[in-house]
């Protein structure tokens, strides 16, 4: 040991094994680290993906859904504007007409309640208007003036609504691609 301190290269704290030793544990902890962060980041992702995943699963199902509660409803107002017509054909003013009018006009607001709920989840304005033409159509059936005429508004309804199923196949494979 010199008179300044001890002689470079001569002290055991700076001694190349104790440096390899050093050196060793440095990078063990640097790698330690980079696997923790990139643990960490792969995690995120996967989150990220399996969160995205469920809700886009969610947003089928409630398509699915919504797509659902129109043809059902749609097929009772149907039902109701045809019993309508029948009862209103009998006897305009009678009790049975009067009640099938007040139900035909009782299932209204779940057809527009089941459309706002599909136009509020479906960003094809096509699919849309199909699904209100269908609307339209069965709507039109109590108006038939004969029994003729009421055969060829049931089978328009039909076809609307048979054309509002297919639209709404087509979108929800497409989804489920896209």
């Amino acid at each position: 040991m010199g008179a300044w301190g001890p002689i470079p290269g001569t002290c055991p704290l700076w001694s190349s094994e104790r440096m390899e030793v050093v050196l060793a544990a440095a990078i063990a902890v640097v790698g330690t680290l980079m696997g923790s962060v990139i643990t960490y980041l792969l995690q995120v992702r996967t989150a990220e993906h399996g969160e995205r995943r469920r809700n886009r699963e969610q947003l089928r199902q409630e398509r699915l859904t919504a797509f659902c509660a129109v043809v059902d409803a749609l097929h009772s107002v149907r039902r109701a504007e045809h019993d309508r017509w029948r009862h209103e054909q009998e006897s305009p003013e009678g009790a049975e007409a009067i009640e099938a009018r007040e139900r035909s006009i009782e299932l209204r607001p779940a057809a527009w309640s089941a459309l706002t709920r599909l136009h509020l989840l479906v960003d094809e304005p096509e699919l849309v208007r199909s699904a209100q033409r269908a609307y339209r159509s069965v709507r039109a059936i109590h108006w038939a003036q004969d029994e003729d005429d009421l055969h060829d508004r049931d089978r328009a309804s039909r076809a609307a609504l048979d054309a509002f199923l297919s639209a709404a196949a087509v979108y929800m494979r497409e989804a489920m691609t896209g």
